[in-house]
């Protein structure tokens, strides 16, 4: 059934008391069938799903194929900072649970464990949320490094594997025509944690890949050098990394660090068959269970440029031979381009689920023969950066999400500010955390200190005296696990 593609007319004219009856009846029958596929939805000119009591910024979608789709659920998190929402729903569009975030989320999911993790810009983090929805964990990179957006993987041991980002000043002069002297590089590390957030594993671009192998134009200030978009793991425990920049997919020793096999880019060690073009700019390697490898192959910068097109692509790898061959692909028709972005995931009932990323539909669902089973687009310029199907228990009703309970950490304003002797600061926990609150003058030198210690979820206030400090500007920042908030506040006496 094609949904949001019924039209009704307002009135009916005529004397034909047959034609009337036709009318009305047919009026009756596709009532019935919008009824069926979605009661509570109305429909615009436009044919954009609207469901009743949703938020006004919720973002809109329209559903144009469902054809027998996989029975599990979409989940979804919206990137853009104007409609930043997470949201599962099922294939009538109906959000069984959604939630409204403070910025742009990535990589909303379900793990191994059962909770649902996504990657919130503001905060710079990782979130995991269980079944009600509540927040009950966070997850970041240790070391000093960077969390980045693109993975987490909760493994069955309890560990967690993320993406980190390095930024380093190099010298690029001597290696590249026009290169930098003071070029800022950014590379990936790749860290394992433990259950109490050690860093088990730890591995450096660096230390494995050489700035020329990349893409980048190296010759910029800031240069994106790997660009790591996901881990997987393979049936041996070992990784599989893919490096966006590098245009190439790599199996990493879970144990030395060492790079076992290089599949695309400068130096693959694999002749590929059946695929004249190769893939581009990718996201998302995946290995399935049956042994092959599947990607999102983004395509960007073939040349020539219309051969510029996204796609989903799987392949078959062979170490002995050192071949790669393709087995199947899917290319839209007419072609889809999404310069980022974007997932493929092959579902339990052998259809694959394309997420296209930053471009429009915004998701489609095809058989094994190319075929399309389901299609929902949001409308323009709101994106998700994957699109997954799980089967999911957690709460349906969207009207009961988050209602007692805590969804974000949060740092407000102080009350008053400007002040003159005393102010107040609340701030609140999502879960329990060691927390850090400390004051700090316009030099940067700390001036007191809080709160230092362990504190439980909730809600606290913290009354604050300036009767040792003089007058001028002072921030005041909160620390509590991974999230980080700095404010302004004036004293005036």
């Amino acid at each position: 059934m094609k949904s949001g593609r019924y039209f009704i007319g307002n009135g009916i004219r005529g004397s034909d008391l047959i034609r009337y009856a036709f009318l009305v009846f047919l009026y009756l029958c596709l009532y019935s069938i919008v009824k069926a596929g979605g009661k509570d939805f109305k429909e615009d000119k436009n044919a954009v799903h609207i469901l009743e009591g949703l938020p006004a910024d919720f973002p809109k979608f329209k559903i144009t194929v469902s054809n027998n789709p996989d029975p599990d659920y979409l989940f979804l998190g919206v990137t853009s900072a104007n409609n930043p929402y997470i949201m599962i729903l099922d294939n009538n569009g109906r959000p069984i649970f959604y939630k409204r975030t403070p910025s742009g989320t990535y990589d909303f999911k379900v793990q191994p464990n059962g909770l649902l993790t996504y990657y919130d810009m503001k905060s710079g983090c990782y979130y995991a949320m269980d079944s009600t929805y509540a927040v009950v964990d966070s997850f970041k990179c240790e070391n000093g490094y960077t969390t980045d957006i693109h993975e987490l993987r909760l493994l069955p041991n309890g560990h967690a594997l993320l993406i980190g980002r390095d930024t380093r000043t190099m010298d690029l002069s001597k290696t590249i025509s026009g290169g930098s002297t003071h070029a800022s590089v950014i590379g990936n590390v790749i860290q394992e944690l433990d259950k109490n957030k050690n860093v088990v594993f730890q591995w450096l671009c660096w230390d494995h890949l050489d700035i020329t192998d990349s893409y980048y134009d190296l010759t910029q200030s800031t240069i994106d050098f790997t660009h790591a978009n996901s881990i997987d793991i393979d049936d041996d425990g070992n990784l599989i990394v893919s490096f966006r920049n590098l245009q190439e997919i790599d199996k990493i020793d879970r144990e030395t660090g060492n790079i076992i096999w290089r599949f695309g880019g400068k130096k693959s060690q694999f002749k590929l068959l059946n695929d004249s073009l190769g893939f581009s700019w990718q996201h998302a390697a995946r290995k399935l269970t049956n042994g092959n490898i599947i990607l999102f192959d983004n395509g960007c910068k073939r040349q020539p440029a219309l051969m510029s097109f996204s796609r989903a692509v799987e392949y078959k790898l062979n170490t002995q031979s050192n071949t790669a061959e393709m087995v199947w692909q899917f290319r839209n028709t007419p072609d889809i381009y999404s310069i980022g972005l974007g997932y493929a995931q092959r579902l339990n009932n052998g259809n694959t689920l394309i997420g296209w990323g930053a471009a429009l539909p915004t998701v489609t669902e095809v058989r094994p023969d190319g075929t399309k089973s389901f299609e929902i687009s949001f409308q323009e310029n709101i994106y998700s950066y994957r699109a997954y199907r799980f089967p999911w228990k957690g709460k349906v009703s969207p009207s009961n999400v988050n209602k007692n309970k805590l969804a974000e950490f949060s740092l407000s304003q102080n009350f008053p500010n400007p002040f003159n002797s005393k102010t107040v600061i609340n701030y609140q926990l999502a879960t329990g955390s060691y927390v850090k609150l400390k004051v700090y003058n316009s030099l940067g030198k700390e001036v007191a200190i809080l709160v230092n210690g362990n504190k439980p979820a909730g809600k606290y206030s913290v009354t604050f005296g300036s009767s040792i400090l003089s007058n001028g500007v002072y921030f005041y920042r909160l620390n509590a696990g991974a999230f980080v908030s700095t404010r302004k506040m004036m004293i005036l006496k």
